[in-house]
């Protein structure tokens, strides 16, 4: 803007110059021929007193170089002039100051000679025998007298351009000055030109109405950072062009990048065929959603396209973390085929004895037998269901009534259901309980003790010893049930609360397992909020500790 200024003002300044000279070289031409013309005016009023009283003699002994003086007769015919000789020249009644000098006393003309670039200026006065006397001067053109003028205003043209330079540079910066200095933070608070009022009164008001804008931008990105930014599901939004616009730290988290992913194509984070395939459908404009396996985990993946009327202005995608319900439908396909093989078995047994006592082909003494195999049977199946039904209750995680009870009665109701089974393998009880009431959910709580001293029977040694202990500590309500029992593999330490897991197979079935004893006591220690583990040395012995929260004490 500036440079604009100063090429305006000095294109003005050298235009005015220009304009000056020419008006100036007219008004001196005017001036100075008016002049010359009152001046022959002044020489006619002379010559003409003198020729009254010397006639043709006073005009031989004139010596007048300045001037051209012709005496002309009455009749138009030439009686003498200065210059040429008067025979010469021919008749001069149709010349126009001497027309007029005849009509009215004075006449003067002016006659330009393109030959010569010359002007001839005229004046005639009339005598009183009729007779006229001229006197002329010539005088160059006006053209002429600009070219010989021209060196001089070169000259002058240069002195003032360059001064026109000076004062246009100085003139510009002062008045872009003000504009430079305007503090548009505060538009109306400038101290610059009235005309520049209005503008700044609108330019007032557009930044009110911005930061009004900004703010209100601003509030509304917050709160979605926020809200995407609690969100557990990861959550990024992409452009038409597949560029990463936005993404909450659960998708940080989950490729593993931060702030710099920020811009980039989305193909960075990953290059699997079937995400590909699913952001190409979705730049589509069709909505997908497929299984996504990362770092171990399992999503559902939904990604929308997000439209403006026909266009497409990018894709929203979710990764929604179902890795335990997949987990979960594992567990469920797989409890399912192992109920129903464990079930198989003691079905096909109790069928068999049936079918061949029904037949008749069993001796009279083996009767017995048989019975008691389907009595066995029958009772293994009645264990295996109502194991079954307690896994279900404690998978629904349905609420379920507590009650404030004594862990030393419950303790007590163990043995003396298990006293039987112990005593028959020679096996010794031990307890050493705190005195505690604890706010739980009795039958759980009788199932945790009731499994964990069943199995420490069930796979003991022949005369050895089963330790329950139950304890406050700092750290919580401590349950350990010890035995001196065969030990578990170290490799399957982690294994035995799944539900039908058994390190000896045959030796489970013969002991009459079900294989969901250890399953239900993790379960019902998880519902009260605890923590279970075991530990072992095979051949020699097992301890199985689960840790309450002391919150359960009443």
């Amino acid at each position: 803007m500036n440079r604009t200024i100063f090429r305006s003002i000095l294109l003005t300044s050298v235009l005015i110059m220009i304009f000056s000279l020419a008006a100036t070289l007219l008004v001196v031409n005017s001036n100075f021929e008016k002049s010359e013309e009152d001046r022959l005016r002044a020489e006619i009023k002379v010559l003409k007193d003198a020729v009254e009283d010397g006639g043709l003699d006073y005009l031989t002994s004139l010596q007048v170089p300045d001037f051209r003086i012709t005496w002309i007769g009455a009749g138009g015919e030439v009686l003498f002039d200065d210059s040429v000789d008067a025979g010469e020249l021919g008749d001069h009644s149709d010349r126009q100051e001497v027309r007029m000098a005849q009509l009215y006393g004075y006449g003067s003309s002016r006659r330009y000679s393109s030959t010569l670039s010359t002007k001839t200026i005229y004046a005639a006065g009339r005598l009183d025998d009729g007779s006229v006397i001229r006197v002329s001067m010539t005088q160059s053109s006006i053209l002429l007298q600009f070219l010989t003028l021209i060196p001089s205003m070169i000259i002058v043209f240069i002195i003032s351009a360059l001064v026109a330079v000076v004062v246009s540079k100085k003139l510009s910066d002062r008045i872009i000055r003000p504009l430079n200095n305007l503090d548009l933070d505060r538009p109306l608070g400038n101290d610059t030109y009235e005309e520049l009022s209005p503008l700044l009164v609108k330019i007032d008001g557009q930044q009110k109405e911005i930061a009004f804008r900004i703010r209100e931008l601003e509030a509304r990105r917050k709160e979605f950072a926020e809200i995407t930014g609690n969100m557990s599901e990861a959550f990024i939004l992409i452009n038409a062009e597949e560029s990463i616009i936005s993404m909450n730290n659960a998708a940080n988290r989950l490729f593993g990048v931060g702030e710099e992913a920020i811009g980039k194509s989305i193909l960075t984070l990953e290059r699997e065929l079937s995400f590909i395939n699913a952001i190409n459908r979705a730049q589509g404009g069709i909505r997908s959603e497929q299984r996504y396996s990362r770092n171990g985990q399992e999503y559902s993946l939904v990604i929308s396209p997000i439209m403006e009327g026909d266009k497409l202005l990018g894709s929203c995608l979710i990764f929604l973390n179902i890795t335990e319900k997949a987990h979960a439908e594992d567990l469920r396909r797989e409890f399912s085929a192992n109920v129903s093989h464990e079930l198989k078995t003691p079905l096909q047994t109790i069928l068999a004895s049936a079918e061949l006592l029904s037949a008749g082909v069993v001796k009279k003494e083996d009767e017995k037998e048989f019975l008691d195999r389907i009595h066995n049977e029958a009772s293994r199946l009645v264990s295996l269901i109502n194991d079954c039904i307690s896994i279900s209750e404690l998978d629904e995680d349905a609420p379920m009534h507590s009650e404030e009870v004594s862990v030393k009665t419950i303790v007590s109701e163990v043995e003396e259901s298990l006293q039987e089974a112990a005593s028959k393998r020679g096996i010794k009880v031990n307890s050493d309980v705190d005195e505690l009431t604890l706010r739980c959910v009795p039958h759980l709580f009788y199932e945790i003790i009731y499994n964990l001293v069943d199995n420490a029977i069930r796979y003991n040694k022949p005369d050895g010893s089963i330790d329950i202990s139950l304890k406050k500590r700092s750290e919580g309500i401590v349950l350990k049930v010890s035995d001196t029992g065969i030990g578990i593999p170290q490799e399957s330490l982690e294994r035995i609360f799944e539900r039908f897991y058994r390190v000896d197979k045959s030796h489970s079935r013969a002991s009459g397992g079900t294989g969901l004893g250890l399953s239900i006591v993790k379960h019902a220690v998880l519902y009260h909020g605890g923590t279970i583990s075991a530990a072992s040395e095979l051949g020699k012995w097992t301890e199985v500790t689960a840790t309450f929260p002391l919150s359960l004490q009443a």
